[in-house]
């Protein structure tokens, strides 16, 4: 475990060290610092103290005091009709995985001002609770927060795990505060020690390295999970009654939500509005449910040309993606990304562009059936990947394309 403390011997109430905390966490009593429960951890203060009377103590939690916390805990998501998101049903097969090592239970707790509880039938959970009241439509993250940190506190997980969306990123973090436990954001993978260590990958410094995160001293361990990266978990497709619904708890808010408190419906409904109006969150969201995806990749001569392959990608009815260094480059938003550190596709169908096929793009395109790669390169890494390879000039390939899309507009008109 871990806690902080002042050594009154060192200390003499000079107060330099007051500055430093950005969580006013630090007050003057009697003559000697005292450390607040706003105290996160942070450290900013030990340096700040020039007599070394500050201390931090991190001990790493034994095997046996692991013991005491088990099961995994899924914050689901949910759509406009109460249901289970695809990202919450990854989260699943995610729990499924890491559960196999310990034989950890798996529960799920969800927030929203409508619930349908059969879109639970049919998974592996042992206990779902359920938090709906209208005062989750606004999606406030502190609210939201309350009710998972209520839900953990009850259960002493071992893992919780959180999608990699809007919404999973703002609860996420308020959660791991409030708890004083650790959080990896972002996870492409995921594997459970058997003395119940969480290794937690994800990519750092660009997707160069794969970093391996563990949170030894603290329980739950929390993570924010990337989509599209793993099969979401498949429900039976038969219509399920109520019976057939795991153990249910149907709770309250913990808190009164700022939304309850004050008439916000005018200016919630306002800024869901513009929120769907701003076009990074369609583009991403297009790409990543697309059964089709055209990728363009550094093959490309110039930025004029990007504007070719949408073109292309738009008479295919496809969606268009393209790899990182078209984004570093400034000729593609970044909405647009694929790889590592952008988006995880899982399309029925992906056609690249004069992409090369780094490691990193690659672990975008995980779960795509099938790969068309064009490229002049015969040893171009995503050849390997590929289940039909074109060694063909992008530009010869775009202007057969064409061709042959105007000869079928032709005949069509015939």
């Amino acid at each position: 475990m871990r806690r902080m403390s002042i050594d009154p011997a060192r200390c003499d109430g000079c107060e330099e060290c007051l500055p430093s905390c950005p969580f006013s966490a630090l007050s003057l009593h009697d003559g000697l610092m005292t450390l607040t429960e706003n105290c996160r951890y942070c450290r900013k203060c030990i340096p700040a103290c020039q007599h070394e009377a500050i201390v931090y103590h991190a001990q790493a939690m034994d095997d046996s005091a692991k013991q005491v916390y088990l099961g995994i805990l899924v914050v689901a998501e949910l759509d406009e009709d109460g249901r289970l998101t695809r990202d919450t049903l990854e989260l699943v097969q995610w729990a499924m995985v890491l559960g196999e090592a310990r034989q950890e239970p798996l529960s799920l707790v969800a927030m929203g001002d409508k619930i349908d509880p059969r879109s639970i039938a049919g998974l592996p959970i042992k206990d779902a609770f359920f938090y709906e009241e209208p005062c989750y439509r606004a999606g406030d993250p502190q609210c939201e927060g309350q009710a998972v940190k209520e839900v953990i506190e009850a259960g002493q997980y071992n893992v919780v795990l959180f999608s990699a969306t809007a919404q999973g990123k703002a609860i996420a973090p308020w959660v791991a505060a409030s708890l004083q436990t650790g959080l990896t954001a972002d996870c492409t993978e995921l594997r459970m020690r058997r003395n119940g260590d969480l290794i937690q990958i994800r990519p750092a410094f660009g997707g160069e390295i794969m970093a391996r995160i563990i949170t030894p001293s603290t329980r739950p361990q929390m993570v924010t999970v990337r989509s599209r990266l793993i099969a979401p978990f498949e429900q039976n497709s038969q219509a399920h009654a109520i019976s057939d619904v795991p153990r249910v708890t149907w709770c309250k808010s913990p808190v009164r939500s700022v939304w309850q408190v004050m008439d916000r419906h005018h200016f919630s409904h306002t800024v869901h509005s513009h929120a769907l109006s701003s076009p990074l969150l369609p583009l991403s969201q297009q790409l990543a449910s697309a059964k089709v995806v055209v990728v363009a990749g550094r093959g490309l001569k110039c930025q004029a040309d990007v504007a070719r392959v949408k073109a292309f990608a738009h008479a295919m009815g496809a969606a268009f993606g393209c790899t990182r260094a078209l984004v570093e480059l400034g000729w593609c938003d970044r909405a647009y990304q694929i790889g590592l550190s952008g988006l995880a596709i899982s399309a029925e169908c992906v056609v690249t562009l004069g992409v090369s096929g780094s490691v990193q793009f690659q672990a975008g395109i995980a779960q795509v059936r099938r790969v068309i790669a064009v490229n002049t390169d015969p040893d171009a890494p995503i050849f390997k990947r590929a289940t039909h390879t074109v060694p063909m000039d992008v530009y010869a390939f775009l202007s057969s394309a064409e061709a042959l899309s105007s000869a079928e507009q032709a005949f069509s008109m015939e």
